[in-house]
């Protein structure tokens, strides 16, 4: 879409996120005059300080050890550093999002 998008002229799209897993609350919030399906949590205060982190790091995809752990090894990362988040006392240790490993699928088991 970039590509397209500077042959016509127009700005690139860029895009930072922040990754964290943890335990969040997620539901419709509010009265019966406003209500908001949103998501609340420690885990999403993280996230979105990751996001922000992202520029100062360089990167594009930033996520924690947490998220390195639950994924498993099928991750490629970039280790980049331990950070402090806003509103957090301990720190976060961080890594670069480069992509993942290619799976094999067992074909065989597929029946014709």
């Amino acid at each position: 879409m970039n590509k397209e998008w500077e042959s016509e002229g127009l700005s690139p799209l860029n895009v930072r996120i922040g990754i964290h897993s943890d335990i969040v609350l997620v539901g419709n919030i509010g009265s019966l005059e406003r209500m908001s399906y949103t998501v609340m949590g420690d885990g999403v205060n993280v996230a979105a300080r990751l996001e922000v982190i992202t520029k100062d790091l360089v990167t594009r995809i930033c996520i924690s050890k947490t998220v390195v752990r639950e994924a498993g090894e099928r991750l490629k990362l970039r280790a980049l550093n331990e950070v402090t988040v806003k509103g957090r006392k301990s720190t976060v240790e961080v890594y670069e999002l480069l992509g993942l490993e290619a799976i094999e699928i067992d074909t065989s088991l597929n029946k014709d």
